[in-house]
């Protein structure tokens, strides 16, 4: 629980309270709640699927908000904050989607949008006007890995459109074929089918 390195911080506290009780995620409660390093936040919200107390989504809304904090850590407090709390969750999930460029983050926050809204949100809503392929890829990429309607829709208009771009055809082509055939960077996608679709 005390290692800077995010993968082992955030298996501990996973493993923490997958094998013990109710004093257990008390006590990794408090730990979070004091916790001062970022790094050690960001690992422990993301390990801490058990049901948050109510002090300790309040301090996730917290750490959500602050436009001071890395946008790593917000966006693992929205998470949790997701996990628990989806209608309180979903607009701050959609702001954090608008000012990050990291894809990691922006596919991690479009999953935990598909999991908290009812229906999907527009994509007006989620990227900056004009909505066009070419000026998003990356949260485009992100939105069809995490299987937006709106985004799957626009991608097939694009391609059925004779009048398009053709850099907005290409964008819609390589933004479906990272997130739909090859999956995100480190994926199981076989070398043979990265190779043919470079």
């Amino acid at each position: 629980l005390k290692s800077l390195d995010p993968e082992e911080c955030r298996q501990a506290t996973a493993s923490m309270l997958a094998i013990s009780g109710a004093q257990a995620r008390g006590a990794l409660e408090q730990q979070l709640l004091s916790e001062p390093h970022p790094v050690r936040i960001e690992a422990m919200l993301r390990g801490f699927l058990a049901p948050p107390s109510d002090k300790l989504i309040a301090h996730a809304v917290a750490i959500a908000t602050d436009t001071l904090r890395p946008i790593a850590t917000r966006a693992a407090a929205a998470e949790l904050i997701s996990r628990s709390d989806k209608r309180r969750a979903t607009p701050m999930l959609r702001d954090l989607f608008r000012v990050t460029d990291d894809p990691q983050i922006l596919r991690a926050i479009a999953r935990a949008l598909r999991r908290s809204e009812a229906s999907p949100t527009a994509l007006g809503r989620l990227l900056d006007r004009p909505v066009a392929l070419d000026q998003h890829p990356e949260r485009w990429q992100a939105l069809l890995s995490a299987s937006h309607g709106g985004a799957q829709r626009q991608v097939l208009a694009t391609l059925e459109d004779p009048s398009a771009a053709t850099n907005s055809v290409r964008t819609a082509i390589k933004a479906w074929r990272k997130s739909m055939v090859l999956g995100p960077p480190g994926s199981d996608a076989p070398s043979t089918i990265h190779d043919c679709l470079k």
